[in-house]
């Protein structure tokens, strides 16, 4: 926990002489320019901070709780890795609704003569695209429902959270209680 408080009051300290250097910076045209690199620079700075914090706060938890956190991260890989390879036929299934939904956006873009970002604006993309909108989005939801319905995908992610369950289960570390002298060995 003293670690968590140091890196908390490094970085508010390095968050602070940061924008106590962007006021001597000086004023005029350059000014700007260097205001923007220097909050820039302060904005990473907070990043890397919060994020040293978080790795310090996860590692403390993880300490707190008598389970060795390497094992913890294998049994949840193990499990994404389950859980990607029941859900892949649900992936292909959704993937498959891309092709047409792509060829329209690219018709409904000639159809209306416009290109990129503007087409989102326009109107006759809007409606143009938006049947194929929906018919992507009934095949994703029929693939979705085909998927909460099939048993056998159901049981592998059963299996998965059982599987996972059991691991965990493995990973508590056995702490062995602190010795602590008796008045007799003391008095020796």
């Amino acid at each position: 926990m003293k670690h968590i408080k140091a890196v908390i009051i490094l970085c508010c300290v390095l968050i602070f002489a940061v924008s106590g250097a962007s006021a001597d910076r000086g004023s005029g045209k350059g000014r700007g320019r260097a205001l923007s690199a220097c909050l820039k620079e302060a904005h990473n700075a907070k990043k890397s901070c919060e994020s040293s914090c978080r790795a310090e706060h996860k590692t403390a938890v993880e300490q707190c709780t008598n389970y060795d956190p390497s094992c913890i991260r294998g049994c949840k890989n193990s499990f994404r890795d389950c859980v990607e390879l029941v859900e892949a036929p649900l992936e292909l299934c959704e993937d498959a609704c891309a092709p047409a939904l792509q060829a329209s956006k690219t018709q409904c873009r000639i159809d209306c003569s416009c290109r990129g970002a503007a087409c989102e604006r326009n109107s006759c993309f809007r409606t143009c695209h938006a049947p194929a909108l929906l018919a992507a989005f009934s095949c994703k939801q029929s693939c979705r429902d085909d998927f909460a319905l099939d048993a056998t995908a159901q049981a592998g992610l059963q299996a998965c959270s059982d599987t996972r369950a059991t691991c965990l289960d493995g990973c508590s570390v056995v702490i062995s209680p602190t010795p602590t002298p008796s008045p007799a060995a003391s008095s020796r």
